[in-house]
């Protein structure tokens, strides 16, 4: 079901009432956004548009068949203003209740209007997202790993690779289930991009991403969980390779894959995410222009975010990465480990 008006609407208008008309008090504007924030409310919404435009784009569509251009209560460019700051103020204080929030911005270019097409298919780009991750996930899941840290000894490799596939048989598990129990961890393959000139791909968090841990740091990784239905596409030691082909297109644009290479196994149990997941991290060589896709940077990456560093760099701004970046930049690069929090690494000649 489409509402053209829904629960972020009400949040944004009272927003509007509050900072731009005075009608409202801060402490009112507030129990009333608690009320229509309420998860009672929220988990009935799986996804918010907001769209916008500048002040100039809004009036000029509003004039286009009228008249007279005089603005009137509502239609002029101090409302308008104030409207859409309102909005965009809702959205960067609640994102983390809407988490399938998406801005599109429909202001001319140029003197020319985005066209019809390019907006419909923006909208059901995320539209498909939003019902891929609400239909059910079965993520490959296996028997927690004794080891801590960066695991890169060959025997180790293998001895876990065989564990997860379990003679061609793997566990796969819902993923509401997955995420209750630590009787099992989810498998996730993830990599770091390397182009032929040995420089490293880098990009930028936002800062209103879900996991606190995450929120405005840097990462060198990309991945995701592996599925049911990369298990499906191909041999069995192929689902791996697969889930990050799968990721790379959902999240990338321009790459070209030249090769992958296994690099070793990650467990982090300093936190939940970490205590929940096992990464198996490669290395992929890549060519192209690569960039990161409108979706992924509406939903977890900044839009200038983007750049290649080679080794050296990394090392330099460690410090800048996520946890899991943080072992893999150590265990690849010598960059040093954070501060007070030693890190276990194998050799991979071990």
């Amino acid at each position: 079901m489409l509402l053209d008006r829904g629960l972020f609407d009400a949040a944004g208008w009272f927003e509007f009432l509050c900072n731009t008309q005075k009608r409202l008090s801060a402490e009112d504007r507030e129990i009333i956004t608690r009320f229509f924030t309420l998860e009672l409310w929220r988990k009935r919404e799986n996804g918010v548009f907001l769209f916008t435009s500048d002040r100039a784009t809004s009036l000029k569509r509003e004039q286009h068949d009228k008249l007279t251009t005089r603005g009137g209560s509502v239609m002029n460019a101090e409302i308008l203003k104030g409207l859409r700051a309102s909005y965009e103020a809702v959205a960067g204080r609640h994102s983390h209740e809407f988490p399938h929030l998406y801005h599109v911005d429909t202001s001319f270019v140029n003197g020319e209007p985005p066209s019809f097409q390019q907006i419909a298919f923006c909208v059901a780009e995320k539209m498909t997202h939003i019902m891929e991750e609400a239909s059910t996930q079965m993520l490959l899941v296996t028997e927690p790993v004794a080891f801590r840290g960066f695991e890169r000894a060959r025997d180790v490799m293998e001895k876990t690779i065989k564990s997860i596939l379990n003679d061609n048989r793997p566990r796969f598990l819902d993923r509401a289930e997955a995420e209750k129990t630590l009787d099992v961890q989810q498998v996730v393959p993830y990599a770091v991009l390397q182009r032929e000139d040995g420089t490293y791909f880098w990009a930028r968090r936002r800062s209103n991403v879900r996991r606190k841990e995450l929120q405005g740091k840097h990462t060198i990784l990309v991945g995701g969980h592996a599925e049911k239905r990369d298990w499906d596409a191909g041999s069995p030691r192929d689902v791996f390779t697969q889930c990050l082909r799968r990721e790379l297109e959902e999240e990338l644009v321009g790459v070209q894959i030249l090769d992958i290479e296994p690099l070793g196994f990650l467990h982090d149990p300093r936190s939940t995410m970490g205590e929940h997941h096992l990464a198996f991290v490669h290395r992929i060589r890549v060519g192209g222009q690569t960039g990161i896709r409108r979706q992924a940077i509406d939903q977890e990456f900044g839009r200038e975010s983007v750049s290649w560093k080679n080794p050296e760099e990394i090392k330099d701004a460690a410090k800048q990465l996520d946890p899991w970046s943080q072992f893999v930049a150590h265990g690849l690069f010598d960059a040093p480990s954070p501060k007070g929090e030693p890190l276990l690494f194998s050799d991979p000649e071990s």
